[in-house]
Formats: structure tokens, sequence, C-alpha cells
């Protein structure tokens, strides 16, 4: 809606939009957290697929500004009025995919998590630890181990378990309700209790207690009991210890809510009468909950010091992912005008805000990135080449449905009349197979020094369609695992040029669950080892996604390889099949193909500083040029189109530093033109999105680094002169020609001290040899130790974002999970 759109869907942005985006973002969450009512009509726009990712980019939002309560509030009161002005009250926090009900378990979760496992960490792990603990009272899951003639002996176990499973959830429950352990609740998860409260007074008295019960025990405790490998940090347990915690949670969800055991669970009946023995014991529990205990005056309002006006000065933008405010910028320019019309619903007089809102989002400009919304809505992806498509029609009659909401509904994550239609693939399911084959993503390699068979996942060749037929997927991992048959293997994991895609991350999260215990048990025990290569801060979502076919101790066998060559060590250097791009290049860098006034073209590859854009001749690894940031005037592109224009002010301004001291190593004198105007064509359109966000993220970052100054260091290092260049992401080791010689990711770095005795000189070590090196130069030692720390500290934050936004997605998943589990 911001974005300058032309006939041709051209959308451009001036120098200020992208240099200035700390200003601009701090000024958009700012705004956001003054006008709440933007903020719930953000969530409430977004489709059921969009919610989890809405939901932690709000959550982290609203967190820095410390208005996430508050912005709570707002969620609930408005869920309470919908609801009951629709009389629909029996629906009210129920659904598992409403946005108040996905907020109030992200939110507690969030601040919750450190009480959870004082209260149930030693509770859950003796249930864990007792291999010979069978609580299932199930007499059809518990029949198959019992002949016909064995009925009685079936009873009594029946009996025994039942007696069992009551007293372990008296142990929990006991744990839960101890008035010691309650003073020790935070008070954040307390507020969120009261508010329910509060909010059910005013419109369903009645349901008040019940819906604190639903709050606290299915929100809140029962994901933990369920999944404490995803919320506690607990081993996995078994498939007999989780059934056993959801027989517990189970029961305690009852009792919170005071609901008995009825037809629909005939075999849990025995346990009314403990549900009616603890009813007004959890009843009593409940009203304390409620209570805030820091509340000395009776006449203030209860949790009152979480409501405080929204100040504008009271935080620092920098404290928010990055990715989650570019995130934020697109969903808020997609969904302006769904936004409106929904404070239109509740707020008819709200025109002069929404002509402020219009205006501020002018100022914006579009988002650098679109975020990855609804696939669901978009037609169904071409997974195959357009050869083996063509032939479609006489190779097989078979076709393949995408089932893409299936799943969720039956992990309880949908509602039914939520589900969405399926787009359906009409590429032959033969095709498809041979599509995943040739694209060599998950293949076999020669076996290792010690014959052990070696598999390879390269994750760039990885495609998120292929989620779009599992079948097909799982059929593709299966021919290569037969591969191996009964052996121990080795795999490999290539992470270079990895950059995942948030529909990716997410898809796989939400099949992590489908996948689970579809490969035999002995893939899992015989893997040996995996060495990831060329790690990054997408590796977590890969991790995840090997669970579906390893062990629990998978952690345990990861060794991290920052450089390929250090795979010699177990498989010989000859039998290595990593693309020769893995060996070349280890971190973000776009492969594009530069095209100047004649129309001439030159592949090239784009990396970034915090202030320049190198361009890299990829044949001799020549750094050809470099381009201040700041020196682009006005970025421009066409909606689904794969190039990108820039417009960069007098090079006398910018450019001199560069174009004086490198002419002589550069190519000839470049025309006026070319030195003004710039046409980049991407490989497509994720690496188009990535070199708009990156050129943001400079500007978001520019504070830390001077826009005019270059950030390279002449050093002797090793025995030998260097030019070294620090890029977002790695040190780049060059020789005198500036042409790379190593690149070092920043993960690579262990450390970097200056010596305390030679002002001249530094240390630095790398985590794949561990040896301290020396580096030595004239004047500048100081700024490069500086400058590389800030680099590395800044590459390790953002690597800890990707990882905690990655965690909090697939912790979300898993508790709607483990909430469908336990209703």
């Amino acid at each position: 809606m911001a974005a300058p759109v032309d006939a041709l869907c051209r959308i451009s942005w001036k120098q200020e939009q992208f240099m200035n985006c700390r200003e601009n973002y701090q000024a958009l969450v700012d705004y956001l957290s003054q006008h709440l009512e933007y903020g719930v009509a953000l969530a409430n726009s977004a489709s059921a697929y969009d919610r989890d990712l809405v939901i932690q980019v709000l959550l982290s939002c609203y967190q820095a500004t410390d208005r996430s309560l508050p912005f709570l509030k707002n969620l609930v009161w408005d869920e309470f009025a919908t609801k009951c002005r629709g009389l629909q009250t029996e629906t009210i926090l129920r659904g598992g995919v409403s946005v108040p009900t996905r907020y109030l378990t992200a939110y507690m979760r969030l601040v919750g998590r450190d009480y959870l496992v004082e209260v149930l960490s030693d509770t859950i792990m003796a249930v864990i630890n007792d291999e010979e603990m069978d609580l299932e009272v199930n007499p059809e899951r518990l029949r198959k181990n019992y002949c016909a003639d064995l009925e009685d002996e079936l009873q009594d176990q029946i009996l025994a378990n039942q007696t069992r499973l009551q007293n372990t959830t008296q142990l929990f429950l006991d744990r839960i309700l101890d008035p010691a352990i309650l003073q020790k609740m935070p008070t954040e998860v307390r507020a969120v209790a009261h508010l329910i409260h509060s909010a059910a007074k005013e419109f369903c008295p009645e349901l008040a207690l019940p819906l604190v019960g639903g709050l606290v025990m299915l929100r809140y405790f029962s994901p933990s009991i369920v999944s404490p490998e995803k919320y506690l940090g607990e081993s996995s347990p078994s498939n007999k210890a989780r059934r056993n915690l959801i027989l517990i949670a189970k029961i305690l969800q009852n009792c919170s809510n005071g609901v008995r055991f009825g037809p629909k669970e005939e075999y849990m009946s025995f346990c009314n009468t403990f549900v009616d023995r603890n009813q007004h014991r959890f009843a009593t529990y409940l009203n304390q909950v409620i209570v805030d205990p820091l509340q000395t005056d009776p006449s203030t309002c209860p949790f009152e010091r979480f409501h405080r006006p929204h100040s504008a000065l009271s935080f620092d933008v920098g404290s928010i992912d990055f990715q989650y405010l570019t995130c934020l910028h697109g969903l808020v320019d997609q969904c302006a005008t769904t936004m409106i019309a929904e404070i239109g619903r509740t707020s008819p007089n709200k025109s002069a805000v929404h002509t402020e809102f219009v205006a501020f989002l002018a100022t914006l400009g579009p988002a650098p990135a679109l975020p990855q919304l609804s696939p669901h809505t978009s037609s169904s992806l071409p997974i195959a080449s357009s050869s083996s498509s063509s032939s479609s029609a006489s190779a097989s009659p078979l076709e393949i449905r995408v089932s893409s909401s299936s799943s969720l509904l039956d992990d309880g994550l949908l509602e039914p009349d939520e589900a969405v239609p399926a787009p359906i693939s009409t590429v032959p399911a033969e095709d498809l197979l041979l599509e995943m084959e040739k694209q060599r993503w998950f293949f076999t390699g020669p076996p290792s020094r010690e014959k052990y068979p070696v598999l390879y996942v390269i994750v760039e060749r990885f495609k998120v369609e292929y989620f779009h037929t599992m079948d097909i997927l799982i059929q593709h991992v299966h021919n290569v695992l037969q591969g191996i048959r009964d052996q121990r293997y080795l795999l490999v994991v290539d992470m270079s040029w990895t950059r995942l895609s948030k529909e990716l991350k997410e898809t796989i999260i939400k099949q992590l669950g489908n996948m689970n215990g579809l490969f035999e048990r002995k893939y899992k025990k015989n893997l040996h080892h995996v060495y990831i290569v060329h790690p990054s801060s997408y590796s977590r979502a890969v991790v995840i996604f090997l669970r579906a076919f390893t062990s629990s101790k998978l952690k345990r066998k990861i060794t991290e390889v920052f450089d390929w060559h250090d795979l010699q060590q177990a498989i010989k250097i000859e039998d290595i099949l990593l693309p020769p791009a893995s060996r070349d290049y280890i971190t973000r860098a776009y492969s594009v193909v530069k095209v100047n006034a004649k129309n001439k073209e030159q592949k090239r590859l784009i990396k970034f500083t915090s202030n320049t854009l190198l361009n890299i001749d990829p044949k001799c690894r020549r750094i050809q040029n470099e381009k201040f940031l700041a020196g682009i005037n006005e970025i421009s592109t066409e909606l689904g189109s794969l190039e990108i224009f820039l417009k960069f002010t007098p090079e006398s301004t910018h450019d001199k530093g560069v174009s004086k001291r490198k002419a002589s190593l550069f190519q000839p004198k470049s025309s006026a033109i070319d030195r003004r105007f710039r046409t980049y064509r991407c490989a497509s359109l994720a690496d188009k999105d990535g070199i708009l966000v990156d050129i943001f993220s400079a500007g978001f970052n520019s504070r830390q680094h001077p826009s005019d100054q270059l950030e390279e260091y002449r050093v002797q290092y090793r025995g030998q002169s260097q030019v070294w260049k620090l890029t977002c992401d790695s040190l780049l080791m060059l020789d005198r020609q500036y042409i790379i010689k190593t690149e070092v990711s920043f993960a690579g770095i262990h450390e970097i001290v200056e010596d305390s005795e030679n002002p001249k000189c530094a240390w630095l070590r790398l985590k794949k040899s561990g040896k301290q090196r020396k580096v030595e130069s004239k004047g500048t030692i100081r700024l490069l130790v500086s400058a590389l720390r800030i680099g590395v500290e800044q590459y390790a934050r953002e690597n800890m974002l990707a990882i905690e936004r990655d965690g909090n997605l697939y912790r979300s998943t898993t508790a709607a999970r483990a909430t469908a589990r336990t209703q």
C-alpha cells in the first residue's frame, strides 16, 4: 500500500529509506506501540497459516517496548466482545489457532519458562527415567499384549495402572498447587490470568474460573508436561513415557476446569472421583493465581504497573531481531487496507488516524522483501523441469494431491472450518521422484577412511516445494537410505550458500511431526557421525529436520566443520563430493549478472561489508570494484522481476577512495553512465530479496560504521603481506592484487586479542586449528581488533536470534500439538 507503484509495477526506495531504516523502524514499532489497535488488526488479518509468524514478530516488538500485556489486553477484550456478541461463548480462547490463544501461549512461555523448569522438572524426570512405569488404562491399547483367555489378568493390570496413574498425577498436582511454589510464579503470568478473569467477569461470569483454569493448565503447564524436551530442555521421553505424561496432563486439565470424563473417553471415567476430590482445591488455587502479590493499595488496579502509558524513549529498536523488523514492515505494508477495515469494524470514527497511518507508511516506502505468507493461496509450484513436465501426460496417469492442511487438522492445529483447500500438483509422481534424484540434494558418496558409507545433504539444493508432495519426498529419502542397508554410516550436511526462506524453515518445523516414526529404527541407530560443513545461523533448522530420521542423541554426534578441507580427517580429499561452489565460498554471497550501459553481461558475486558492496569476479576471485552503500541514491525493481537497478551519486562524493587507490588493479575506466547506474540480474527472487534486505541491514547498523571509510587493513600474516577486508559475516584475506586467497567465516573465529607488549601486533585464533597466529600491522592493529570483534559479536548475536526465532516457531507448533493431545 505504501509502495510507489507505477503502471509497470516498479517499486523504488530513496536513500533516506534504506540508510535511515533504523530510525524508520524505531518509528514503526513506536507507532504500533502507541496505537495498539493496529497491532490487533494486523494479528486478526493473518490467516491460520501465518499466525505463528505474525505473533512472534509482534511479541518481539511489544516485549522491546514493554507493551506486551497492554496489547494482550486489547486482543483478549476484542475476543470476548466478538464471541459474546455472536453468542459463541463456548469458543472463547478455545480454538487452537486463534490469535489470542497463540499469543497467550507464546507470551507465557517466554516469561515463565524458568518457573516451569523449577516446578515440573524433577517430577517429569521421575516419570521419564522409570522405564518400568506403565500408566496405560485404555483396554484397547493394553489388550494387544494379552491373549483372549487372559482377560482376568488384563483387568488386574488395568486396575493396577489406574491406581498408579492417580498416585502419580497426585504428585504433579501437589507440586503445582503448593503455596510456596505459587509464590514464585512470575507476576506476568499471574497478570495474564487476572486479565482473562476480568474480561470473563465482564462478558460471561459463569466461565471466569474455567477459562483461567484452561489458561494455566492447557496453555501453560500441559505443553511442558507432554513435551518436556522442547520446553524444559530435558531428554526426549520414550513413547511409553510420553503416553504416561499425556494421561497425567489429561487428568490435570479436567481438574483445572472441573469437567468430568464422559462417554468419549469412557476408560478415563474412573478418574472422576479424583477430579471431584481435587476440584475445590484447584479452584482455590486459581483464585490465588489471579491475585497481585505486590498490590499494597486496594484502591489501585491489580498489576497496574504493566499497563503504564507507552514512552517512545524507553526502548532501543536494536534489541529487536532485524529479520523480525523487515518482516513487520512487509506485513504492515501488505495488510494495511485489511487492517484499516478491521479497525473500522470496532471503531468506525478513526478516519483521521487512518490518514495519519497511511501517510506514515508512505514515508517508510515498500518493504525490502515481502514476507512468506499463506503458501496455500498461491497456485501449485512447478517442481519438475520443463522437459519432464512436458512429457507428463504420457509418463503416468498418477497425480499427486498436495495435502498441506490435512496434517495440521490431524494434529489439532486447525479447526475444520478453518482448513483451506489444498492446491493440486498435476506433475506425475515418477517425474517428481526423478527431479529429486537429478537435483542431488541427498545422495550417497564414496566410503570414508574407515569404510563407512557417506551420505550427503546439500541444503542449498533443497526446495520447499518438495514438502508439498510428502509421499515422494519420503520415498526418495527411503531409496537413498536403503542403499546403505544395515551399515553404520556418516552424514555430511553442506550448509554452504544456504539461505533458508521463512517458508522453508516454518515448513520444516511443521512437517517434523509427520516425518517422525516413518523411518526404521536401524537408520537412527546406525548413524555414526554428522559433519555440518560451513555452519551458519540456519544450521538449527536443518538439525531439526534431521531429527526425523536420527536418534535423540543427535547433538552428541555433530561436528561443525568451518573449512571443508577438515573433512579429510574422515574422508579422503578425492572422495569428498561437495559442489565446487561450496569449496570456493563458504559465507553469504549472491551470484548475479551485471549488465552495463552497452548491455554487456558479466558474471559477478556480490558480497557486503558493513558499508560497501563488493563486486567479485568468480573466475579469478578478484574484487573488481567496491561501491559505498551511502553512495546509492535510489534502488528500484519491478515486481516479479529478477533485476535490481541502482542509481549512484557522483563518484567524486563517495567512491573517490576506491577508484583512485585501485584504478590500476581494476578494469579500464567505465563510462559515466556505468559509474552512475548499475543493473544486476539475480539468480532467483530469493536472492533479490536477500540483496535488498542486506542493503537495509547495512543502513540499520550504519551507526557502528563510518559510511565513507573502507574497512580494510594491511597486515603481515603467516609470513605474507595481505589485505584484510571484513564482510558482514566473514574475514577476507586478500593478496596485494585484491584476489581472495582465504575466506574465514566469523563463525570460525575463536578470538583475536592485542599483544600486551607490542602495540603493532595481535593474535588470531581460528576454531579449526586452535592455534594462535601472529598478525602485524603498522598503526591499524587496534582498529582491526576492534572492528573484527564487533563483526564477530554482531554475527554471533544474529545467529543466536535466528536460533531463538526458529526455536520459538518450533515450540509454538509443538505447543499446539501438545494442547490437541490433552483435549
